[in-house]
């Protein structure tokens, strides 16, 4: 079991994922509205949006003590530390949503 301040830095990490992703993805809309060619711009903004947050899901999970971070120890059950970041994600779109 994790302190308090581990979960904490954990829900944060994942609200901070979750912003970027919608920062991005909204950046996005706004891009292929004026675009002449807008699948590109989307397929390419798609890969980089997710390859950053499941990057940080894997670094939000390093110091875990199962090798392979965050999605190894998911796998296995020990979501002490997943679980705080992927629920984090959903505030961030609570959070942007009110702001917008």
């Amino acid at each position: 079991m994790h302190d308090v301040g581990s979960l904490v830095q954990a829900a944060t990490a994942g609200a901070v994922l979750g912003g970027m992703f919608l920062v991005g993805l909204w950046w996005t809309v706004r891009l292929i509205m004026i675009a002449n060619h807008p699948v590109p711009w989307f397929l390419a903004s798609l890969l980089l949006r997710m390859s950053a947050v499941l990057a940080g899901f894997y670094l939000s999970g390093v110091g875990t003590g199962s090798p392979g971070g965050l999605f190894r120890g998911l796998c296995r059950g020990e979501s002490d530390r997943g679980s705080p970041a992927v629920a984090g994600s959903p505030r961030a779109t609570c959070a942007l949503a009110r702001i917008s």
